[in-house]
């Protein structure tokens, strides 16, 4: 499956200037990328009918799973580290200019940051749901089936089933009807 998606990669590495392209996997998931796809991390598993908009970017080297039927939006960028992991449900759509991190970098002060470890924790957003556009996912979240995540969050903690939530952090304002 890796050596497989390494070639899609590569395929659409070569094509990403057409306005829109579409690439099967071996068991003929459809992703359909409408503009350059940045993949700086081989760990990806994508399901059927995915949609990718410009300037999508995955990053790090840890495992990163998309569901069936999701779309992510232009300037999305999600990365996973070894010890993380992003995995998102079916039928979930992300806005553009979202940024999804499974990692912070340790902060002793004996060292400088840059030479510190990441510290992962995994995120897992579930099917159905709608992430707005300028959020954070941050570390450790779960954003669980059905919640609604509102324009320029930060979501650090757990969103319960069909919740609406939003702000900085993301506080649950209601439930889905």
């Amino acid at each position: 499956m890796l050596n497989n998606l390494v070639k899609l990669i590569e395929k659409m590495k070569r094509i990403y200037n057409e306005k829109k392209f579409d690439v099967y996997t071996k068991n003929f998931n459809k992703i359909t990328c409408l503009g350059k796809v940045n993949i700086i991390n081989k760990n990806i598993k994508i399901g059927k009918n995915v949609i990718l908009y410009p300037n999508v970017s995955f990053e790090g080297n840890g495992n990163i799973e998309i569901g069936d039927n999701v779309k992510i939006g232009t300037n999305t960028i999600l990365c996973a580290n070894q010890d993380g992991g992003i995995k998102i449900g079916e039928n979930t759509i992300i806005a553009g200019n979202n940024y999804i991190v499974d990692s912070n970098h340790l902060t002793a002060k004996e060292c400088v940051i840059q030479t510190q470890k990441l510290q992962s924790k995994k995120i897992e957003i579930g099917s159905d749901v709608w992430i707005g556009t300028n959020c954070s996912i941050i570390s450790g979240t779960k954003i669980n089936n059905g919640a609604v995540i509102g324009a320029s969050s930060l979501v650090n903690k757990e969103i319960r089933q069909y919740a609406i939530a939003f702000g900085i952090p993301a506080k649950v304002i209601r439930e889905r009807k």
